[in-house]
């Protein structure tokens, strides 16, 4: 689809105009439209197109589960913090194999400054799934959050797990310097 290319280009007003002229299905056409409308900052429209996205999502989890965490991230920008906190248990009622919605969830919790509340989801996250990403989601929140001596250890961890992983040298380059560890 030419609407893909200008998405891939970064031309969102393009892209969109593309998408409308499509014949996509509806849950594709209300997903891509919602990709377009988070790289233009417009976040609230996003919103509403990822929740019509999701009335025609039936029968593909791997798809509704998706729409899900993007209505989650968007009601947070948008300061719908208690709609991204049910689309958090939403994820985690519906597909309780799933780490992400709990982690979302501890990830909600940890900008709201609760950091035990934030460990508690967590814990049943890395139950799930006890892998770099999600280790460095934690440490990467906690990080963003300012718990610095908190965040170390994450990053410790998810280096021992997988050495290199994405931007975690730097992280603790930068915690080292923070907290004088040097």
């Amino acid at each position: 689809l030419k609407a893909n290319a200008f998405l891939q280009l970064n031309n969102y007003e393009k892209a969109i105009e593309e998408y409308k002229r499509s014949d996509l299905s509806p849950v594709y056409l209300h997903l891509f439209i919602g990709y377009c409308r988070i790289g233009l900052k417009q976040d609230e429209e996003a919103y509403n197109e990822f929740a019509e996205a999701l009335k025609h999502a039936e029968g593909n989890d791997s798809l509704t589960i998706h729409i899900i965490q993007n209505l989650a991230r968007c009601a947070r920008v948008i300061g719908k913090n208690k709609e991204a906190y049910d689309y958090c248990i939403l994820l985690e009622n519906n597909y309780p194999d799933l780490a992400d919605g709990f982690l979302f969830h501890g990830i909600l919790c940890m900008e709201d400054g609760d950091l035990t509340e934030a460990f508690n989801y967590w814990q049943k996250a890395l139950k799930i799934s006890n892998s770099a990403f999600v280790w460095y989601l934690m440490a990467t929140s906690t990080f963003n959050a300012g718990y610095y001596s908190k965040a170390e250890p994450l990053f410790e961890q998810v280096e021992s797990l997988e050495p290199g992983y994405e931007e975690t040298n730097r992280y603790l380059t930068t915690l080292y310097l923070y907290t004088g560890d040097t």
